[in-house]
């Protein structure tokens, strides 16, 4: 049985204070005390909540779906894990876990539920056998980016390109130059994907 993710939050109490709280309890209190000097102001203290927040979210989800990710990234047993959750929090910290892992990954909003109006995000992180995926066949741009630590690490050590050529975490590239990217990839021993 899945364990279910906790309720993370943040919230400044009337006297500008900043309070932590998991599922509803009051876990941590952010003071001026709390700052090396103890004179601190709102600003400082929200600040510290914030990566409370961070910390406590990437180890959710390090808890719920740890297990599940290194799964994908062994490429055992799953190719996709899907997860819907309105906590638009833990959706961010499994993206950007899933990314430091190079795992491909697609988040998008979805509304469940005609009657429902609270939104919620659907994050699909997926398992690659490939090391490099080009996306777009047929048109004039292709999008291509590395899907495993060789994949990325080749396509930086031979494909030059420049910062504007980065569109979502990929590079794009005219199709005149693909062919000889995905030869000089292949001959290198990965395995690329064309999508």
């Amino acid at each position: 049985m899945k364990t279910t993710a906790r309720k993370i939050v943040i919230r400044p109490n009337a006297w500008g204070n900043w309070y932590g709280y998991i599922s509803g309890k009051q876990a941590a209190l952010f003071t001026n005390g709390h700052v090396a000097g103890g004179n601190a102001g709102a600003d400082d203290q929200k600040a510290q909540a914030e990566a409370w927040l961070r910390d406590q979210l990437r180890a959710e989800v390090l808890r719920v779906y740890g297990a599940d990710l290194a799964r994908l990234q062994r490429g055992f047993n799953r190719t996709t894990l899907e997860v819907t959750t309105t906590d638009v929090g833990l959706a961010g910290a499994l993206v950007a876990i899933a990314e430091e892992r190079q795992l491909p990954v697609l988040a998008a909003p979805v509304l469940i539920g005609r009657a429902t109006r609270v939104p919620h995000v659907r994050v699909t992180v997926r398992a690659s056998a490939h090391d490099i995926e080009v996306a777009g066949s047929g048109e004039s741009v292709l999008l291509i980016h590395g899907t495993s630590p060789e994949g990325v690490d080749w396509l930086h050590e031979n494909v030059q390109h420049e910062p504007w050529q980065a569109l979502a975490g990929r590079l794009g590239v005219e199709h005149r130059f693909i062919a000889s990217i995905i030869e000089g990839a292949t001959a290198a021993g990965l395995s690329v994907r064309v999508l």
